[in-house]
């Protein structure tokens, strides 16, 4: 079985996330997602951060992604 790893990404504003970003790797895949209401969705920003244009993403830790959902009501999305 193919394993996909998740990297997940923030965009923060005074040292708090404001958007959640994650880059979904398989073997044969790449996906860029942004959280959203109705969960991953995808996603530009995120290619964007990948070639250098946008300086406001970073790398978060799965737990500070899964504290983030579980504020606004989305842990489900963030195992």
């Amino acid at each position: 079985m193919a394993r996909v790893k998740k990297t997940y990404l923030a965009k923060k504003d005074r040292g708090r996330i404001v958007a959640l970003y994650m880059v979904e790797e398989g073997p044969d895949s790449l996906a860029d997602k942004a959280l959203r209401e109705a969960g991953w969705v995808t996603t530009n920003a995120v290619t964007d951060w990948r070639f250098g244009e946008r300086s406001d993403i970073e790398e978060v830790s799965r737990e500070e992604a899964r504290w983030f959902a579980e504020r606004l009501g989305l842990g489900e999305f963030v195992k």
